[in-house]
């Protein structure tokens, strides 16, 4: 069985966690603080 991507899998997979670096994890950390502001009260 072959468990290695091929460059296309590659290229999609790098496309993604760069999305996710500048889209998603930056909204998550701001969320999380609100989440965490509202706990206090």
């Amino acid at each position: 069985m072959k468990f290695e991507l091929d460059e296309e899998q590659k290229t999609i997979k790098e496309a993604v966690r760069e999305f996710a670096e500048k889209e998603i994890k930056p909204r998550g950390r701001s969320s999380t603080s609100l989440a965490s502001s509202r706990s206090r009260f």
